[in-house]
């Protein structure tokens, strides 16, 4: 009986292992795509912001 426990304990404590380096790994994921869709948008306001101001120039003559 003890024995049964033991092994149940330490499969217990590998799962638990297992699902928490897979949680960080997640975790680690998510931060690196915010990060990425962060930049993008900041990208395509800058994007958007030049385009505005090329369009509010008038148009030059020689």
């Amino acid at each position: 009986m003890i024995r049964r426990d033991l092994y149940h304990l330490s499969s217990v404590a590998l799962l638990v292992r297992l699902l928490r380096r897979q949680n960080e790994k997640l975790t680690s994921d998510l931060a690196k795509t915010r990060m990425a869709l962060d930049i993008m948008g900041k990208h395509m306001l800058l994007a958007e912001l030049s385009e505005s101001t090329d369009n509010d120039r008038p148009p030059r003559t020689s």
